[in-house]
Parts: C-alpha cells; structure tokens; sequence
C-alpha cells in the first residue's frame, strides 16, 4: 500500500455518496523519477450511485494538498481509457503494490494488465510522445508559464517534459518489443539526468529519434491485437453488483 496519503475527505466533499474502488498513486513518486520538489499525483475510480444516470458522471481534477494532480474518474469511463491504452491511466495495472492506497476487493482484477495489452499501445505511447515532445521544446500554442520559458531559455528545452517524454518512449518499446508493462523505472537516475538538464536539446532529440524507430522496428510484437473487452465488461457489471446491487450498463 502506498505510504503517502491519499485525500479521502475531498474525494468525500465531490463525490458524498459514490463508491471509491480505487486510489493509486502516480507520477514522478511511482516512476523512480522524484525529486525533493516532486508533488503528489493521484489517480482513483469511483462506482456512481446511480448508474442509469452515467452521463451526469464526469471525469473530475483537482489540486491535492500539496499541489499535485488527483484525477477522479468513473469506472466507466477509467475501464475504457485502459482498454484504449490511454497512457495516463494505463500505468495503473502496471505500479507496484506498494503505491496502490486503496483497491476494494471487487475491484482488484482491475490490476490485472493482461486484461489490457494489446497492439493498441504503439499507438497511444508514441502518439502522446510526439506531442510531449512538441511541448518539451516549448512548440505549443497554450502559455508556456514562466518556468517553462526560463527552462527553454537556459537549457533549450523543459525539463521535466523531455524527461518524461524519453520515459514514454522507453515504456513504449518495452511495451510494443516485449509485451512489458515496466512502470518503475530502472533507468530512473538515467532520466533524471535530463530533470536536472545535464543532456543536450541534441541528445534528447537523437535519443526520441532512435527510439521512435526501435518502436517501428518491434511490430507487431508480442502483443494481442485486441484488449480482453469481453472479460472486462462482464467483470466491470460484477463490480457494480457488488458495489451498488445492480447494474444497467455497458461499456460501449
């Protein structure tokens, strides 16, 4: 279980009579990339109390008592985002025990990552990759923010973008080469070098380059064509009979 705490009572304040089924921690603290600066991100799942009203449920974000990112999404919409391989929930099946705060026992086939590999992943990983790294040399539309424009300007780059944007690319290649889902990073001294801006706008670029092609060069990889949908839907209804005593929907 995670050691950090998770905010229940302002879960409680959004959400006074849902069921919380999950809450794991996130980010930098969950991927071996933490610094003394790093906040706390979170991400949990919720079962509405009234399902036959679902379209009312929004994915909810919010700030944490330390700054960081809590999302809150319904079981819904949180199953369809892994089966999609969204790569901002889909590190969830792959944490370690120690970083999941709460998981109800109903629910905890949900860390079961089998259920949610599938080719889908090359997609998605280096998709999001390509755009974080747009963002990582400040090639965006929305305000930079000032630390952002001080990062470009000293080091050529943001650095805790370009830092994660390699940690894409690495998780994606694994994913696509091997069928590996490697959240806590081995290389996390690695990718804190780039934190700390000790590699060249050069060398992160020729590093996205070769991996961008060593991701081409896996497929298709041992990956299933297809999540376990199916499975996944029957096991979401069974969650929601468990959690509530009925259930009026899919997850189409």
């Amino acid at each position: 279980m995670a050691t950090l705490d998770f905010d229940y009572e302002l879960f409680r304040e959004h959400y006074p009579n849902d069921h919380l089924v999950l809450a794991a921690l996130v980010g930098s603290r969950a991927y071996n990339m933490s610094t003394p600066e790093s906040d706390t991100d979170w991400v949990g799942v919720y079962v509405p109390e009234k399902p036959l009203r679902f379209a009312e449920y929004k994915n909810v974000h919010y700030k944490g008592k330390d700054g960081g990112d809590i999302a809150i999404f319904p079981i819904k919409n949180y199953l369809h985002m892994l089966l999609e391989a969204n790569p901002n929930v889909f590190v969830v099946p792959g944490l370690e025990e120690r970083f999941i705060y709460r998981i109800e026992p109903s629910f905890s086939w949900s860390l079961e990552r089998e259920l949610f590999l599938s080719r889908k992943t090359y997609h998605t990983f280096k998709g999001y990759a390509y755009s974080q790294l747009d963002a990582a040399f400040g090639i965006t539309t929305g305000d930079l923010g000032e630390d952002r424009k001080s990062d470009l300007g000293v080091y050529g780059y943001v650095r805790k973008t370009a830092s994660h944007t390699i940690r894409l690319l690495r998780m994606g290649l694994e994913l696509v080469r091997d069928g590996e889902l490697n959240v806590w990073r081995q290389d996390g001294d690695d990718l804190l070098r780039i934190r700390r801006g000790e590699w060249t706008k050069d060398e992160i670029k020729g590093e996205a380059n070769r991996l961008f092609a060593a991701i081409e060069a896996a497929r298709p990889g041992p990956l299933p064509e297809r999540a376990q949908w199916d499975v996944v839907e029957t096991l979401m209804q069974s969650t929601i009979m468990n959690e509530l005593g009925y259930v009026k929907y899919n997850l189409e």
